[in-house]
């Protein structure tokens, strides 16, 4: 009887989780004349950033850092084309980890456009490895384990 309770308390609870994913928060960072502002962020996977271009022509480049001309070495690799005003564009962040990024126009770089975006891993329900549910995801059986130990 407790078993089922507990399993379907985590099924709901699955699935409130799986909607609340959905639930993603937008965040503006503006170009400009040498600078993104605001220059560097955090945010939850999920979450999307919007640039936009308050004057000039500028890109959003993730890939090859154009002040030393070596990858940035990010989490994943996307880049946003140039334009000369308004949106630049919009990227969701999915997978988390720290995003550096620069405007590889001219030396906009090298004056300072450059920033950092860190992307956190949303809070959520995450059951343990080896954890099996049935086929209407109502019921999770977890691992075996002893009393009191963690899941690593």
């Amino acid at each position: 009887m407790m078993k089922k309770l507990f399993s379907r308390i985590i099924a709901s609870a699955l699935i409130l989780i799986s909607y609340s994913t959905y639930a993603q928060n937008v965040h503006f960072i503006e170009a400009g004349s040498y600078y993104y502002s605001p220059s560097s962020i955090e945010i939850e996977t999920g979450d999307v950033v919007t640039w936009t271009n308050a004057g000039g022509t500028h890109d959003v480049n993730f890939d090859i850092s154009t002040v030393s001309g070596t990858s940035f070495g990010n989490p994943e690799s996307t880049s946003l084309p140039s334009n000369t005003g308004g949106e630049i564009g919009s990227i969701t962040f999915d997978t988390p980890g720290t995003y550096n990024y620069d405007c590889s126009i001219g030396q906009h770089a090298a004056n300072g456009m450059t920033g950092t975006i860190i992307v956190n891993q949303a809070a959520g329900f995450f059951p343990p490895e080896g954890s099996v549910f049935n086929s209407d995801s109502t019921e999770i059986t977890l691992p075996n384990a002893a009393v009191g130990a963690a899941y690593d």
